[in-house]
């Protein structure tokens, strides 16, 4: 499990040899938060990010995310991204969050991607998906 908690945890995870598909998605989702808080707030202090792995498993994803998954999980919504679900949990009522990244892979709790694909809708059909703060 990859846990990032504040923007230097989020740029080593983007400097490293990690999934093409899940850098574009951290990085999207880091930009955006950025641009709409017009760099007012660290990174850690809007979202923490949970990047399941292989072997991972529902209870230990449980303790991470400070929240039962099972039996009503607690996403506000899921994307499929093609090779990994993103699954935002909010945390407080500022709108600080959890951002559950769950990679479409054998060895990942088969109980949580259940879970996520059973709720999930194509990222594609977000226009923000694509953001572009340029």
């Amino acid at each position: 499990m990859l846990i990032l908690t504040n923007a230097q945890a989020m740029a080593r995870a983007l400097a490293s040899p990690i999934a093409p598909d899940l850098k574009r998605v951290l990085r999207l989702r880091r930009d955006q938060l950025l641009f709409d808080t017009a760099g007012a707030y660290d990174l850690g202090e809007l979202a923490h990010f949970i990047i399941v792995s292989k072997g991972d498993t529902l209870p230990e994803i449980e303790t991470a995310v400070n929240y039962p998954i099972m039996p009503d999980p607690p996403w506000e919504w899921v994307l499929d991204h093609g090779k990994l679900f993103e699954a935002p949990i909010i945390v407080s009522d500022d709108g600080c969050g959890i951002v559950l990244i769950v990679p479409d892979l054998e060895g990942v709790d088969a109980t949580l991607l259940g879970l996520v694909r059973r709720d999930s809708v194509p990222a594609s059909t977000f226009a923000d998906d694509s953001f572009n703060a340029g």
